[in-house]
């Protein structure tokens, strides 16, 4: 028995941007056409091929045709942006209205219309995911303001758009958002002879979280001592929170206000990750950066801290003729460190004493079942230190690597049968 629906997805209004989606649109075609009597298997087909196109990711709903109309419903658009933001939307009946549209789509009746199109698979309606979410379960119940209640849950702590499908993101050549897969980070808890640092870090994470503002944070010190490895491991640390982080390079400066601007519509926090940050006289990079944060009328997001590495504090390099110019030293000095006030959070990493050193080597070979006497592991882990001219946690880190895969030399006379 054919189901005339006297709505379709193109009567959408408030979600039109939905409705244009090729998804949505074949469903429209597929419905017109059964309402008409008219051939509607070719739509079919063609709405199977576009739900199917679309990439795959931890599913919110479980059937594929569920799971496609929960991220439209969670797509970028001015409605969406209102909930987003909390802001009153005037036409709360056709909101409501529209609620229960959807409500509609996700609970059709695939089954029937895969029989009678001879296709015995039911690809669009098989449960073939044990997910669900909130704005799932409520679009499966059909009441329109429970639906509409989770629906603004989910925005207000999985995002929109591109920000609902990540938690880590790089740039594009435009200077725009995408997803970037995540590396194989350090938790935090195997980051080790920086525990001061750690607590100053997470506390100040914890704050932005919170929504109580935070500062921008300079990690700057020694290389190999844990900077980056440490704001890589705060994506674990806050994974199932709303924080978002974005990887930004030299090079990519000027889309700061471009950034800046699409963090400020949003309702969760981002930190804006910047590794291995220095300049040299003259960088047209540092003017970029510098104006980008305490040049212009606006202010950087209540939302947004921005987390730097490097390996000087000044952040500037001094060239030659700067040195010799005495008259202009003071100024030239202040110059120099005014981007690096702008971050109220400095945090010194050092390379390691010995002692913290052979401590660390020794958490990494017992972490790792390296059974090794201990007079022989000190020995030949400052003997691995002198050869690479660094005391720090990396070089121990390298060292214990070495030791699980056999490869150091007959000079360091290691035997690891």
């Amino acid at each position: 028995m054919n189901i005339v629906y006297k709505e379709t997805p193109a009567d959408l209004c408030l979600y039109q941007n939905v409705s244009e989606d090729p998804r949505l649109a074949h469903f429209t075609a597929l419905l017109d056409a059964r309402g008409t009597g008219a051939n509607w298997t070719d739509e079919y087909r063609k709405l199977k091929k576009a739900v199917f196109a679309a990439p795959e990711r931890s599913p919110l709903a479980p059937t594929v045709w569920k799971d496609a109309l929960v991220r439209l419903m969670l797509s970028e658009n001015p409605t969406n942006k209102k909930l987003e933001a909390g802001t009153q939307i005037s036409h709360n009946d056709v909101l409501l209205h529209e609620m229960s549209l959807f409500s509609q789509f996700y609970n059709f009746d695939w089954q029937s219309v895969s029989a009678e199109a001879g296709d015995e698979l039911d690809p669009l309606g098989t449960v073939c995911y044990e997910a669900g979410s909130p704005l799932s379960e409520a679009l499966k119940a059909g009441k329109p303001q429970e639906i509409l209640n989770a629906l603004t849950g989910m925005i207000r702590t999985r995002g929109l758009g591109v920000f609902s499908s990540a938690k880590l993101f790089r740039l594009d050549e435009d200077g725009d958002p995408i997803p970037c897969v995540p590396g194989r980070f350090k938790p935090m808890e195997e980051i080790i002879g920086c525990d001061p640092q750690k607590e100053k870090i997470i506390r100040n994470t914890q704050a932005l979280i919170s929504g109580a503002g935070a500062l921008n944070a300079l990690l700057y010190g020694d290389m190999g001592t844990g900077k980056s490895s440490m704001v890589k491991a705060l994506t674990l640390m806050f994974e199932n929170t709303p924080l978002r982080f974005i990887e930004i390079h030299k090079g990519e400066f000027g889309y700061f206000r471009k950034l800046f601007a699409r963090i400020r519509e949003t309702n969760y926090p981002f930190i804006i990750f910047i590794d291995d940050l220095s300049f040299e006289a003259g960088d047209e990079d540092y003017k970029s950066m510098k104006n980008a944060l305490e040049g212009s009328f606006e202010d950087i997001p209540n939302n947004l801290a921005i987390y730097a590495t490097s390996n000087r504090r000044g952040l500037v390099s001094q060239s030659q003729s700067e040195r010799k110019d005495a008259v202009n030293a003071r100024e030239i000095l202040e110059e120099k460190l005014s981007l690096l006030s702008r971050f109220g959070l400095t945090l010194q990493f050092s390379a390691p004493p010995q002692d913290d050193y052979l401590a660390i080597v020794h958490a990494l070979a017992e972490k790792n079942e390296i059974d090794i006497e201990n007079e022989i592991l000190e020995e030949q882990a400052l003997k691995w230190a002198l050869r690479h001219l660094n005391r720090s946690g990396r070089t121990a880190e390298q060292f214990v690597v070495s030791l699980m895969a056999g490869s150091i030399d007959e000079n360091m006379q290691l035997q690891t049968d």
